[in-house]
Formats: structure tokens, C-alpha cells, sequence
């Protein structure tokens, strides 16, 4: 740069009430900000992605609250009930009993089998996997999916 840029430079940061190292901050705490908000977007997810995780966290919720309510009536009757509506509707548990998908408001899928063993179903948004240790709601696939149950004993 010759020295009349230098000195045409130098007017302008004088015009802005800065120094030139002034200016030269200024720029460089605008372009971390600017990389930060950037950063930011790239991490969280889409409001889209956060819904469908939420909604397939409710569908886990309830589908664990069945999943205990079925162990309470094995425990009481030593079989599995027919349907999900032979299940009591206990004030602590009404929620679970009469849940039904948030989106399409159709029942969980019940299917009772041999001894102890069920299965109960529902369609997820998305994908979970879960820890060794994780419950068996929080591992399913993206899309219909029956999950091999046992009844708890409790």
C-alpha cells in the first residue's frame, strides 16, 4: 500500500472516533461474533428436528408407563390383559392408559403373546439409539416399531 492509502485509511478510522488498532478490534471481535453465531447454528438442530425428538420422547414416556401398568396387572392377575383397556384406571396412571400417539391420536399397538411376553408398537419421526443400560423404549429405529416385551415383575 503506498502511504496516501495509508493516510486515506487513517482519516476514515479518525472519522469513525477510532484508532486504527481501535478498528482493527472492532473487525476482529465482529468476525468472531459472526463465527460464533455461525457455530451455533451448525450445532443445534432445526426446530423441525427438535419437535419430532420431542414428540418421540412423549411416545417413549407413555410407552413405558403401559409397559409398567402391564407388569402391575401380570403381578395382580398372573396373565397379561386381552387389551390395554382391562388395565385399571388408577388416578397415577390415567395418562399412560388412555395415551394415544401425539400426532395422529391413534392408540398404542397391544399385542399380547405366551406367558409374560407382549409387545407393544408405535410409529417414530426418528431414529434413537440407547446406552448398554438404556430402557428399551429409547433404542427403535425411524418408523413402525413393535418392541418385544417381557411383563415386569414388581
Amino acid at each position: 500500500m503506498t502511504p496516501a492509502n495509508d493516510n486515506a485509511r487513517d482519516a476514515l478510522w479518525q472519522l469513525a472516533g477510532m484508532t486504527r488498532g481501535q478498528s482493527l478490534f472492532a473487525m476482529a471481535s465482529a468476525a468472531v461474533a459472526l463465527l460464533a453465531i455461525i457455530c451455533g447454528l451448525l450445532v443445534i438442530d432445526p426446530p423441525w428436528v427438535a419437535r419430532q425428538t420431542r414428540l418421540d420422547g412423549e411416545r417413549s414416556t407413555s410407552l413405558n408407563g403401559i409397559y409398567n401398568e402391564v407388569g402391575h396387572y401380570f403381578k395382580e392377575n398372573s396373565k397379561l390383559p386381552a387389551t390395554l383397556s382391562q388395565l385399571p384406571q388408577r388416578p397415577s396412571t390415567y395418562f399412560y392408559i388412555g395415551a394415544c400417539d401425539p400426532v395422529t391420536s391413534q392408540p398404542y399397538e397391544y399385542i399380547p403373546g405366551a406367558g409374560r411376553d407382549f409387545k407393544l408398537c408405535a410409529t417414530f419421526e426418528r431414529a434413537a439409539k440407547g446406552s448398554a443400560n438404556a430402557q428399551a423404549f429409547w433404542t427403535h429405529e425411524a418408523g413402525h416399531h413393535c418392541f418385544d416385551l417381557t411383563a415386569p415383575s414388581l
